[in-house]
């Protein structure tokens, strides 16, 4: 299997941990170590409770603090700024130091995600491999990766981020088609609270308890379909993360606005995002559902704009690296339309592309360094 880094950060004991280390002991697998991004909220107890899990099980959960991810990642300070600390969006960091560090796969996980009975290592080992899968292609260039989730009262489940103006309760218009492509991410669903938006939820407790079986146990997009992705129960190829840049400042949508950016440069690359299993047991932890909305708007605004330019991008570069250099190009080009938006969304696409530019020349110097090694 290859060398596979599990990357969370919480404000609480990391209990689901276990879960993980039991599953992936179940199925015997090796070669998988955990980062836990800690925070000034973390548990005092929380490193104590990480060396506990490695003694009982075997597997390396190395406990981050803020001074650990300083000395990690010292030479890279740019990085660091972009993350304040009380931040969920630090888990990032927590990837770049897997990425340093040589791991092939990293998946993400939130504090309450839980394992199921599926082999979760397994089934997120398609990350970064080619597979034969049944892509679904829709003329729109949109598909709902939620269709395909049971809900138990029959109600329509639609990925958070899923731009609003792309959202169709009628039947999708779409065809499958079967063929073999090299998975970048693999997107594990959900049971009980999906990831939806705000808005659905206070609507109704929408609960999901499996998947339709129509596509079998995991399906992709085909290249120039997208969907969102979030960063819970979603491991990621190594060549992606050059790209892959969660902002806080995008807010409910920090970990969607690089989902677009993704789907864009996978396309190109003739790559494919796939959903379904693993699913993660998610008894969601406490949240104000009306501040989740507040933080949700403006980025949902926001994304409408943004979609448009990254679809408007040319790209030609070969690698995930490359091809945001090239966009970072097509972002400054795009500058003026950004600017005529209303002014939360054009402050929130221009911190956007600001970070991504950091970003790039935070992964030219990796790169250089790793290449010095």
């Amino acid at each position: 299997m290859n060398k596979t880094a599990v990357v969370t950060t919480t404000i609480n004991m990391p209990v689901m941990l276990e879960s993980y280390c039991k599953n992936a002991s179940s199925y015997k697998h090796k070669n998988i170590e955990f980062f836990v991004i800690g925070d000034q909220k973390t548990p005092a107890e929380a490193p104590k409770y990480c060396n506990k899990l490695t003694s009982e099980y075997s597997y390396p959960i190395h406990y981050l603090s803020l001074k650990d991810q300083e000395k990690e990642l010292k030479d890279y300070p740019k990085l660091l700024k972009i993350f304040p600390y009380n931040c969920a969006d630090r888990k990032l960091l927590g990837e770049v130091i897997a990425y340093l560090r040589n791991f092939d796969i990293m998946i993400t996980v939130d504090d309450d995600n839980y394992a199921t009975d599926h082999d979760f290592f397994g089934c997120h080992g398609i990350a970064g491999t080619e597979r034969e899968l049944p892509l679904i292609e829709s003329p729109s260039g949109w598909f709902n990766a939620c269709h395909y989730l049971i809900e138990e009262n029959n109600l329509p489940v639609f990925h958070r981020g899923l731009p609003w103006s792309k959202r169709n309760y009628k039947k999708d218009n779409f065809n499958i088609r079967h063929a073999k492509k090299k998975v970048v991410v693999n997107a594990g669903f959900w049971l009980g609270d999906p990831d939806i938006d705000a808005v659905s939820r206070l609507f109704w407790p929408i609960r999901v308890t499996g998947m339709k079986p129509d596509l079998g146990s995991t399906f992709g997009l085909f290249p120039g379909t997208w969907c969102t992705f979030n960063n819970q129960n979603t491991a990621m190829a190594r060549e992606i993360l050059p790209a892959y840049l969660t902002p806080p400042n995008s807010k409910r949508y920090s970990d969607l606005f690089p989902a677009y950016v993704i789907c864009k440069i996978a396309g190109h690359l003739n790559h494919i995002v796939a959903y379904g299993h693993p699913f993660a047991r998610h008894p969601r932890n406490p949240h104000n559902l009306w501040k989740d909305m507040e933080k949700e708007i403006v980025g949902a605004q926001a994304a409408e704009a943004l979609i448009e330019i990254l679809r408007s991008a040319e790209l030609t570069g070969k690698n995930y690296h490359d091809c945001l250099g090239e966009l970072n190009e097509h972002f400054e080009k795009e500058k003026e339309m950004i600017k005529k938006l209303p002014e939360d969304q054009r402050e929130m696409l221009l911190d956007l592309i600001k970070n991504y530019k950091i970003y790039h020349e935070v992964f030219d110097s990796i790169h250089e360094h790793l290449n010095c090694k």
